[in-house]
C-alpha cells in the first residue's frame, strides 16, 4: 500500500493523550477519548532533496478519497472509484492500475498485485501485514496499540524453504498532546484502517540488538492546531510536507 499513496493522514478535541493494543488492546487510565478523524486534507507541497511536488485531494460526499492530482517534475491524476468489495486506483483515462479486495468491515485485505496481505481487529486497526515474495519468503509483521496509537510492531519471516528469516522490533512514541491531523483517514482512505490518534514523534527499528532505522518528526501548527508542517528527519533525507485543508 505504498505506491500512489502519499503518506500520507481532525478536530474535535485539541488535546489528546494517547496510545492502543491491536491483538489483546490496552487502555491504561490514562487514555482519553478517541477523537474522530472528520478533517480533510486539501493540499501537500513535499519538499526534499531540493525537488518539491505538490498533491491536490479531492472527495466525494462520503469523505473518501476519489482524485489525486500531483505536480513537480511531472504531473500525475490518479483516480479511486468504490465497489462493494473492491476499491480500484485508476489513471486519468480510467484504466485500472490495481485494486484492493475488502472484507466485510470495508477494509483492504489483498490487493490484485498480490505481495501483501493485512488483517485488522474489531475497531478497525491494522494488526497483522504479511509479505510474500516469490523466490524469497514471507515476511509478517505483527502490530501492538495502546489507547489508539501503534504501541510496537514485531517482525519475523522465514524463506522459501521455511527456515526462519529476519525478525525485529519497531517502536512508536508520541506527542500525547497532539492531535493526528495528517493521517490515512484525514486523507479519506479509510480502506486502510483506523490511524493512529496522535502526532508521531519517533520511530525505531531494531534488528536484535542493532538500532536499523531512527525516524524523527517534528510540526508546526496552524490557528486551528491542525498540522501546518511536518518535518520528518531519517539517517538518510530529510523531507518537509506543508499542509493545507478544506475548512
Amino acid at each position: 500500500m505504498k505506491n500512489l499513496l502519499v503518506p500520507f493522514f481532525i478536530l474535535i478535541a485539541f488535546f489528546v493523550s494517547c496510545k492502543k493494543n491491536t491483538s489483546i488492546v490496552e487502555f491504561p487510565n490514562d487514555c482519553l477519548p478517541y477523537s474522530n478523524p472528520s478533517i480533510r486534507i486539501k493540499e501537500t507541497k513535499v519538499f526534499e532533496d531540493n525537488k518539491m511536488w505538490k498533491s491536490v485531494y479531492y472527495y466525494d460526499s462520503l469523505n473518501r478519497l476519489r482524485r489525486r492530482c500531483d505536480s513537480g517534475d511531472y504531473y500525475n491524476e490518479v483516480l479511486w472509484k468504490y465497489d462493494t468489495n473492491k476499491v480500484y486506483t485508476l489513471r486519468a483515462d480510467s484504466t485500472i492500475l490495481f485494486f484492493y479486495n475488502l472484507n466485510f468491515q470495508k477494509l483492504a485485505v489483498s490487493s490484485s498485485i498480490g505481495l501483501y496481505q493485512w488483517e485488522y481487529d474489531s475497531s478497525g486497526y491494522l494488526i497483522r501485514e504479511t509479505i510474500t515474495v516469490s523466490g524469497l519468503g514471507i515476511q509478517i509483521e505483527n502490530y501492538y496499540y495502546k489507547c489508539w496509537n501503534k504501541d510496537y510492531g514485531l517482525s519475523s519471516g522465514s524463506d522459501e524453504n521455511g527456515n526462519p528469516t529476519g525478525g525485529g522490533k519497531t517502536t512508536y512514541e508520541y506527542y500525547t498532546d497532539k492531535l493526528n491531523t495528517i493521517g490515512d483517514e484525514n486523507m479519506g482512505m479509510i480502506f486502510r484502517g483506523r490511524q493512529n490518534n496522535c502526532l508521531l514523534k519517533y520511530k525505531i527499528s531494531r534488528f536484535q540488538t542493532i538500532i536499523d532505522t531512527i525516524e524523527s518528526n517534528t510540526y508546526e501548527f496552524d490557528s486551528l492546531n491542525r498540522v501546518l508542517i511536518e518535518v520528518k528527519k531519517t539517517q538518510e533525507k530529510i523531507r518537509t510536507t506543508i499542509f493545507t485543508y478544506y475548512d
